[in-house]
Formats: C-alpha cells, sequence, structure tokens
C-alpha cells in the first residue's frame, strides 16, 4: 500500500510503520499505533516530552530521532504548512484584539518575521528553564 504524499494524511497503521522504519525499532512503532497516533496528530501534537510521558518512548535518543524526522515530515507537508498559517493567523487577531482593548485603538504590531521558523527552530531544542 503506498502511502499518501503528504504525511497530514497517513493513518495510525502508516505512520507506526513509517517510525518503525525509520527507528529500526518495532517497540516505537507499536507504542505510537497503541497511542492512536495520525499523520494530523503526528505532525501537530508530538513532542519530545509526551513521545516520553504519553507514548512511553524512554530512550532520548529515539525520541530525538522520532523529533527530528517528524520535523522533515512538517516541512514537506502542505497540510501542515496550511495549519501552520491558520494557527498564526488566530494568534495575531487574538493579539490584535488584546491590543484594541487595552489601549482602545488599534495599534500596528511589530513584524512577526517568519515566526513559524522561529518556533521549529526553537522546537529543537529543550527549553533552559523548564517551568
Amino acid at each position: 500500500m503506498l502511502l499518501p504524499r503528504d504525511p497530514w494524511d497517513w493513518s495510525v497503521d502508516q505512520v507506526s510503520r513509517k517510525l518503525s522504519r525509520v527507528t529500526n525499532n518495532h517497540t516505537v512503532g507499536e507504542l505510537i499505533r497503541l497511542s492512536q497516533i495520525n499523520g494530523e496528530c503526528l505532525l501537530t501534537e508530538l513532542t519530545r516530552e509526551n513521545l516520553k510521558d504519553d507514548v512511553g518512548i524512554i530512550a532520548l535518543g529515539t525520541r530525538v530521532v522520532v523529533m527530528r524526522v517528524v520535523l522533515e515530515w512538517r516541512k514537506s507537508s502542505a497540510k501542515y504548512t496550511q495549519y501552520r498559517e491558520r494557527v498564526l493567523a488566530q494568534e495575531c487577531e487574538l493579539r490584535r484584539a488584546w491590543l484594541q482593548e487595552r489601549s482602545g485603538s488599534l495599534s500596528p504590531l511589530p513584524d512577526l518575521g517568519d515566526m513559524w521558523a522561529a518556533e521549529e527552530e526553537r522546537s529543537q531544542f529543550p527549553p533552559l528553564y523548564p517551568n
């Protein structure tokens, strides 16, 4: 069975098989399957922390490998790009509404630049000061 081109459209079984191959670890695939992680969930919700806490992948090295490949799949997914654009637009609207409520007028927002790229880059590294 051929995988859909966009990782966003992968089924739980397809994600499971793909991650089993990438990590060379059948257990990783089984844990992904048991956690019911499909392509959309993989791209939008998966973090190194929830791989450990929710999925049960304890080995740091394995979690790093999984997240590196997930970052690559995010870059290749047109649907994930559209999702991020919608999320960023919603965040901008919330900020604009907050500013307007706070100041009573609509202040111009600062240039946000490429927030998506900055967020993707930040997500590769653990926070310096965890909460």
